[in-house]
């Protein structure tokens, strides 16, 4: 049942953004004009990253913050030069209402630098993601999980907070002054009132936009920018500068989610009483914004007359969901909102059947971080899901269907098992047959091109799988997430840790390679070769995929320039021994992954369509063993099976060279390599 409030009326505490005091570093050395040669400042009462939850107004450094910094300066009669890049100050003041930030960055001293134009833009929270940035645009992150701890006498906000200002024009010299700190995002209070009957422990709260507005995510802002420019709405495309007049004309997602989920710890509440439970989300703009002509409506607020839903889990399982029309939450502010709690669905959960999204075995069949379905009554009241004593993931959950994942298991890593399906104190929901390692169906990639003008969409949003997460990343989400040792270390920086072809340096310990996530990757060479490549082996797994940059409307950017750091190594399955294991990899029918047949020993296997003999020449419908190994190049620390189901590219003929390759050419209708590669695949959990 849905509980409905009325359009609620926002109480609107608007944060202090006041401007600042500043000092001077008593140890920085002058420059040629007597002036401090190093840029300080302070910043004092204003806008902080810590909420004191007594009074829910005051707001405090905790002295953990860390700031980037952009300097710039214009010679008189030159042109602008970004001098400072993304340069980290630190604060030194723990619950205090102003802190000193240090740092290293230092006014330029060069022939007429009294006479420049110099300008300062700093942001919260520092990140090194904007090290090698070249203009004002900041890429942050606001989580969409969130932490809230209900008894604390101060609310650390700074995980999901973003703050900037500037001091444009900035004096020579001197100690920075800045405009008032700007903040990014807002803060939604929840006052639930427990009208459930009985003592309840919150656990936690997802709010969530049904009208799609983005609140929370991956974004890009530039810090240069007014209020109204830099905004975050619903956009997800960078600006273009022949369509925007610039490149940096708005702010945008890049990751945009439109839930936010808080974990709430020490969140009992007696019956009839009330828990306050905050977030911090997007708030876009507000109508006092100024006005950018490319997609801003300055008459409504951004969350405006959208509709809210508020899920709630307590210690008595998921309550009813409560829905709200949102008022005019603005960014830079604080609102509340009032809610009640209304009790559980009473009796006992009920289990009807239990499913897997295995199509193969029509549900029958279970294996790690696969979806796990449970229908039946009463499912509402089902919590601390365990699997085998392990907690479970839970994707999704209703009174009539619960969506579990099985993340990790106990036991052998090759061998089936029968695990308890549990919920709170060890009651039973039903047994499953679990086998310990990963099946995964249907998934896609692209295949790479060696040139920026046939890359295509596709194999740009869909470059890289990583099994162990079950995850297709685009090429840039890729370059983000650190999956490999060594990508995203700019132009021509080599990877520390695989210096030359299946070369590891000795700074690879056991431990940095245990923490390395393998991957699968279809690169396309110049020739219109197609292969899976070891990443080790070359630097076409990382440079053969790549994304846009600011502004631009090619794909401009590498993944990475170097070797990759997983070494893994592949065998066309092609002997009868081996067509018999093949054939259960290609059925559905695998029970274990402790293959002891012949190694994988090639590189860098190759698409052919007549299938020639071989084990490094695979075709549309071939399984191929994957074997990640360690840096010895001989242990097997993984296993896997991959089951080439459809291969859609355009051909070009064969190579002539005798060898079998079957060569790949642009789409004629799109002019671009944007063929797909479809492939089930089996992984193992870690064999030695």
């Amino acid at each position: 049942m849905k509980k409905l409030i009325n359009i609620f009326s926002v109480v609107v505490a608007a944060m202090t953004l006041s401007a600042c005091n500043n000092i001077m570093d008593e140890n920085a050395t002058p420059n040629v004009d007597g002036k401090s040669n190093k840029i300080t400042f302070t910043l004092s009462a204003g806008t902080r990253s810590a909420l004191d939850l007594t009074d829910g107004e005051s707001v405090y450094w905790t002295g953990t913050e860390k700031l980037g910094l952009n300097y710039y300066y214009t010679p008189k009669g030159g042109s602008e030069v970004k001098f400072v890049k993304n340069s980290v100050y630190s604060a030194n003041a723990a619950n205090a209402t102003t802190a000193n930030f240090t740092g290293d960055a230092q006014w330029w001293d060069g022939e007429g630098a009294a006479e420049a134009t110099h300008k300062v833009y700093i942001y919260y929270p520092y990140s090194a993601a904007n090290d090698s940035t070249t203009s004002s645009n900041i890429v942050g992150e606001l989580p969409a999980e969130q932490e809230y701890d209900a008894t604390a006498s101060q609310w650390d906000m700074s995980a999901y907070d973003f703050l900037y200002t500037s001091d444009n024009p900035a004096t020579y010299g001197e100690p920075l002054s800045f405009d008032a700190l700007k903040r990014l995002f807002a803060v939604l209070r929840l006052g639930i009132t427990n009208n459930t009957g009985e003592d309840v422990v919150i656990k936690k709260v997802t709010v969530t936009s049904q009208g799609g507005k983005i609140l929370a995510g991956k974004f890009t802002t530039n810090i240069s920018k007014g209020r109204a420019e830099n905004a975050l709405t619903n956009r997800t495309d960078a600006p273009v500068k022949a369509t925007h007049g610039s490149n940096t004309a708005y702010g945008y997602w890049t990751a945009p989610e439109s839930s936010i989920s808080t974990t709430v710890a020490n969140g009992a509440v007696k019956a009839g009483e009330v828990i306050d439970v905050r977030v911090m989300m997007n708030a876009g703009y507000a109508p006092s914004d100024d006005k950018d002509a490319y997609f801003f409506d300055t008459t409504t607020a951004y969350l405006a007359g959208d509709t809210f839903t508020v899920n709630i889990v307590t210690d008595k399982g998921a309550h009813p969901e409560i829905t709200f029309t949102a008022g005019a939450l603005l960014r830079g502010q604080r609102a509340g909102k009032s809610i009640t709690l209304d009790a559980a669905p009473t009796g006992e959960p009920a289990v009807l059947s239990i499913k897997s999204d295995n199509k193969k075995s029509e549900g029958e069949k279970f294996y790690l971080n696969s979806n796990i379905t449970l229908s039946g009554s009463n499912l509402l009241n089902v919590v601390d899901v365990k699997i085998g004593g392990v907690a479970a993931e839970v994707v999704s959950q209703s009174n009539t269907e619960l969506v579990i994942k099985m993340v990790d298991c106990t036991g052998a890593a090759t061998e089936a098992a029968s695990y308890a399906i549990t919920y709170g104190a060890d009651k039973a929901l039903g047994n499953i047959t679990v086998y310990p390692f990963y099946h995964y169906e249907d998934i896609v990639l692209g295949i790479g091109s060696n040139a920026s003008d046939t890359y295509s969409d596709f194999s740009s949003a869909n470059a890289y799988f990583v099994p162990d997460d079950g995850k297709v990343y685009s090429a840039k989400d890729f370059a983000a997430t650190n999956e490999d040792y060594g990508i995203g270390l700019g132009k021509g920086v080599v990877n520390p840790y695989v210096t030359a072809k299946k070369t590891y340096a000795a700074t690879m310990t056991s431990e940095l390679y245990a923490a390395v996530k393998p991957y699968v990757v279809f690169v396309t060479d110049s020739s219109g070769k197609l292969t899976i490549v070891n990443p080790t082996n070359t630097d076409m797994a990382l440079k053969n995929h790549r994304y846009k940059g600011e502004g631009s409307s090619s794909y401009n950017i590498y993944v990475g320039e170097t070797f990759g750091t997983p070494f893994t190594q592949y065998r066309v399955m092609k002997s009868s021994s081996e067509l018999v294991y093949a054939n259960s990899v290609i059925e559905g029918t695998l029970t274990n992954l402790d293959y002891a047949g012949s190694a994988a020993t090639s590189d860098a296997p190759v698409f052919t369509s007549a299938d020639f003999e071989g084990n490094s020449l695979w075709a549309d419908g071939r399984v191929i063993l994957m074997q990640y190994k360690d840096t010895d190049k001989s242990t097997v620390i993984k296993n896997g099976f991959i089951h080439i189901t459809k291969v859609d590219v355009t051909k070009a003929g064969m190579s002539t060279d005798g060898k079998g390759y079957q060569l790949i050419t642009v789409n004629p209708e799109t002019g671009k390599r944007d063929g797909k590669i479809t492939f089930d695949m089996y992984w193992s959990k870690k064999l030695n």
